[in-house]
């Protein structure tokens, strides 16, 4: 059993000595912290395991994010790197309810509460993993009955005709296609980035994509526009149509918009415009799910923006 004392600082001190082990101390913040983390280590040393020093949310966030698709992988490290900055050495067994509700607090003053509790998200994904995948455990669960951040509004913005016109005038040509192609399809930035010669299929008037967000390969159907986009662009190109960066495609649309003032939108706007474009056309559910990929019709209605004048034609 761990010896816990009280410091002069009002800290609390585990001690684990155990026979052939060196003595090993730790200090925490509160008493129960201090017991969890002891009787830990007093398990691991019994059963020889590596100490729980080194399951910091930094050493299993990595090995969380190694087990996924690299491209989902890399949407995560920003978020890890966040809560590695706070929570810092912190073993993650220790991690309690208060340290949650303080990294709320103290994040939200810096970024929106979306992006907070995406955060928190994914450190209970992490959390989760330990569990499961390395026996790693919470004496009690730091999420149970947490209240998350708020998610935010929805976007609502999609861009008008106009709007879509004129940024095709402004923008570099090397853009032009990528951003031709998102509006006639739906498309996610990654996704049209990553489209290959042999992905297209003319003839059916379908493209193929094998790596998608949700991790699934899904067919994308071309209107005549698009058709016309890859056909020109891939007389350019041998193999990937596309050789730019992500964050290129993102940073040239935003100064585009900039300089021609169209104020409350992004790259992902596009996809959001043409599933409301299509929706607008009657189209029921199960057609607007082929054509955006989405498996959830919740997040299906995240994206469709369509108001009650949108469907006059359709009550007549």
């Amino acid at each position: 059993m761990p010896t816990i004392r009280r410091l002069p600082s009002g800290k609390f001190q585990a001690q684990v000595r155990l026979a052939g082990h060196k003595p090993k101390s730790k200090t925490f913040a509160t008493e129960e912290a201090a017991l969890s983390w002891g009787e830990l280590l007093e398990g691991q040393l019994k059963t020889n395991l590596s100490s729980p020093d080194s399951y910091t949310v930094k050493t299993l966030g990595d090995m969380h994010l190694a087990t996924l698709k690299p491209d989902t992988a890399k949407t995560y490290v920003s978020r890890l790197g966040a809560l590695v900055n706070f929570f810092k050495e912190l073993p993650i067994d220790c991690i309690e309810r208060s340290h949650l509700l303080q990294y709320s607090t103290t994040r939200q003053e810096l970024v929106k509460a979306s992006t907070c509790r995406a955060e928190l998200q994914l450190l209970s994904r992490v959390i989760k993993y330990a569990r499961t995948q390395h026996c790693i455990l919470n004496k009690h669960d730091p999420f149970k009955d947490f209240r998350y951040p708020d998610a935010g509004k929805p976007r609502e913005r999609i861009l008008t005709e106009n709007e879509y016109n004129r940024i095709l005038i402004d923008i570099s040509p090397i853009m032009f296609p990528i951003v031709a192609l998102a509006w006639e399809t739906g498309m996610r930035r990654g996704e049209i980035l990553s489209i290959t010669k042999d992905m297209i299929d003319l003839d059916n008037r379908i493209l193929t994509l094998t790596h998608t967000k949700n991790g699934h390969s899904r067919t994308v159907p071309l209107s005549r526009k698009a058709i016309q986009i890859l056909t020109t662009q891939s007389k350019l190109c041998e193999h990937v149509l596309f050789q730019v960066k992500r964050h290129s495609v993102t940073r040239a649309f935003k100064r585009t918009c900039e300089r021609l003032n169209i104020e409350g939108v992004c790259f992902h706007t596009l996809r959001h415009s043409a599933i409301t474009r299509i929706a607008k056309k009657g189209v029921n559910t199960h057609q607007l799910k082929a054509f955006s990929g989405h498996k959830d019709t919740r997040m299906l209605e995240r994206y469709t923006h369509i108001q009650a004048t949108d469907i006059l034609h359709l009550v007549d």
